[in-house]
Formats: C-alpha cells, structure tokens, sequence
C-alpha cells in the first residue's frame, strides 16, 4: 500500500533545466578593472590589472535545480590558486597577448595571495589535505511572492596567505575587484526589482596575513588558525551583523 501511494511521486519530472562542470588542469586568468578616484569617479587611460593562476580547479553550477525555477548552484573548488595584483597603471596602446600559465609576470604585478610557506603555517592539525585551499558554494533562491533573492555564499580557504600592500583604498584589490562584479539593474518601467539578501560564511584554515609596510624595515604576520566570520547583507540597510569566532590566532 504504501508502495502504491509513493509511485506518484517519484514520477513527477525533477530534472534540472542545465547543469554545466569544468575541470581546468592549469589556467590563468588575466583581467582589467576601472579605477576611482576618491569622488568615484572612473579615471580615464588607467585600469587595474589582476593575474590569477589555478591549479586542479573544478567550476560548477546548475540552474532549476530539481525542477525548481527559482533554485540555483554555483560552486569553485580549487586545489591550487595564486593571485597577482596591481592597482593602477595606463592603459595598453594595443591589446596585451595571451599569457601562458608558466610566463612571468611584469614586476609591477604584486603577488597578493598565495599558498602558506611552511614557516608561516600555525599547526598542520587544521589543515586536511582533503581540503581544497579554495572551496565556494552560492545558493541562489529567488522568491516571487516576496520579490526577494537570497543568495547564500559559502566559503572555506585553507593554507594561504594574504600580502596586504599599503595603497589608496581606490586601488585595493579588493576594492576593485567589487567594483568589478558590482552589477545594478537598468530600471525597466513596470518592473520592480528583486531584493538581494545576502548571508556569507567565511572559514579559513591555516592562512596568514603579511603585511610590510612601505619604507619602513618591518614585517607583520598575523596567522589564524581557525577563524569563521559570518554576516547578513540587505541591500539599502543602514547596516549589518558580523560574527567573529576564532581560534589560535597570533
């Protein structure tokens, strides 16, 4: 009886609408980004330029997961990943050639974020070698009735290490790079938007930040054994919630 009863559901269509993987051995991946001044404005003949090479890297996503329309997937996992950064320079007369993975790199590149040395490292009972050094998973969920997207974005880095360089805040790159993906809507007459809210969970596991101030001899590290940051993001929110939980640091 209770067979009878289940067949029904197992008919229903499930399938999901597209599902796309690609597995990259070696890749490198060069771009360029505008750059502000401190009113916003964009600076005419000048971009930031990002370098970045990955190594065993897996990039997935599936769209109506399920069969649900309004449920999506994005996910990265990465078992090698460097990246190289610089903040402002002029604009190319022609455009640059393609880079190969084994290429160096102009010495006005800065390497940014790279694997932890082995001097760096805090402890190797964190770290699994299971683990990706880089493992993102984003959850789009819209909802119709309420006009409202939640995007869900997970995070965990394992065994790398930040380079903080002391720059203009318009040429940080992480500035840049969120001016990068910073896409707005045009506004369609009878169309009313989506609300974004947005909830990240950040975990890392044995990374370092160093940073070397400039013109001045000395060196920081900051090594964070176990760290987990989470927050809630509304769009045009006066504000929102961070949560810090971390473990061994020094």
């Amino acid at each position: 009886s209770r067979q009878r009863h289940a067949m029904p559901i197992y008919q229903t269509d499930h399938s999901s609408a597209c599902a796309l993987e690609l597995n990259v051995g070696q890749g490198i991946i060069s771009m360029f980004s505008p750059v502000r001044d401190a009113q916003n404005h964009v600076l005419p003949g000048q971009l930031g330029e990002f370098v970045i090479k990955a190594g065993a890297t897996s990039i997935f996503t599936v769209s109506s997961y399920h069969g649900n329309t309004n449920l999506g997937y994005f996910c990265i996992q990465s078992n090698g990943l460097e990246m190289f950064h610089c903040g402002i320079v002029p604009v190319p007369i022609q455009s640059p050639p393609l880079r190969d993975f084994s290429c160096s790199l102009p010495a006005w590149i800065n390497s940014t974020l790279y694997p932890t040395p082995r001097n760096l490292s805090l402890s190797e009972s964190h770290g699994t070698s299971k683990r990706d050094m880089l493992a993102l998973a984003v959850q789009i969920k819209a909802n119709p009735d309420q006009c409202l997207k939640r995007i869900k974005i997970s995070v965990g880095v394992q065994n790398a290490t930040l380079r903080y360089l002391q720059a203009l805040t318009e040429h940080l790159w992480l500035t840049q790079l969120m001016d990068m993906f910073d896409v707005k809507e045009d506004i369609v007459p009878g169309y009313t938007p989506y609300t974004n809210l947005t909830e990240l969970h950040l975990h890392l596991w044995d990374c370092s930040i160093d940073y070397r101030p400039l013109r001045y001899p000395f060196r920081a590290v900051a090594t964070l054994g176990n760290l987990m940051i989470s927050s809630n993001l509304a769009a045009e929110s006066v504000g929102c919630t961070l949560r810090f939980v971390a473990e061994d640091v020094t």
